[in-house]
C-alpha cells in the first residue's frame, strides 16, 4: 500500500519488518490454510517495492529469485511477478526481453486471470508506446488482443 502510495521508503521500512518477522522463532503457523505468505511471495512484494524505488538491480534479482522459488502452480502470482519482471527490463533499455517476459506474463493470465496481473500489464504496455512498432511489441500486442 506504501508503495502504491508512492511513499517507498515505508515499504522498504515495512519489508524489512516483514522479513523479520516470518524469520522470527515460533512464527510457523499450524493453521493449513495460512500457507500464501511466505518468503517467495514476500520477496515478490519486496521486487515489486524495490522496482518503484528505483533499484532496478536489486529489483531484477529480488524478483528472480522469487520465480525461481515460486510452486509452479501458483500461476497468478508469477504473472504478476513476470510483470514487475518485464518492467524492470525496460527501465534497463532492455525492451525486447521486457516483451518476451511480458508474453509470458499474458500467457499464465490466459490461464488464469487475475485483475492485479492484468492492471500491471495494461501499465507495462503503455509504457512500451514509444516502441509500438517494434517486432517484440507487436508481439506483445497479439497476446493481449486474445485475452480481450
Amino acid at each position: 500500500m506504501h508503495t502504491d502510495a508512492g511513499t517507498t521508503a515505508r515499504a522498504l521500512a515495512a519489508i524489512d519488518r516483514a522479513r523479520a518477522a516470518l524469520n522470527a522463532p515460533g512464527l510457523h503457523p499450524t493453521l493449513s490454510w495460512f500457507d500464501y505468505y511466505d518468503s517467495t511471495r514476500l520477496d515478490g512484494f519486496a521486487g515489486y517495492v524495490e522496482l518503484h524505488a528505483q533499484r532496478f538491480d536489486m529489483s531484477r534479482a529480488t524478483l528472480t529469485n522469487a520465480l525461481d522459488r515460486l510452486p509452479h502452480q501458483a500461476v497468478k502470482q508469477r504473472a504478476v511477478f513476470l510483470c514487475d519482471l518485464a518492467t524492470v527490463q525496460l527501465h534497463d533499455g532492455e525492451v525486447d526481453e521486457a516483451c518476451r517476459v511480458a508474453v509470458q506474463a499474458a500467457g499464465h493470465l490466459h490461464r488464469a486471470g487475475y485483475a492485479t496481473a492484468s492492471g500491471r500489464l495494461r501499465e507495462f504496455r503503455a509504457a512500451l508506446q514509444p516502441w509500438a512498432a517494434s517486432r517484440a511489441v507487436r508481439t506483445l500486442d497479439d497476446q493481449l488482443a486474445a485475452l480481450a
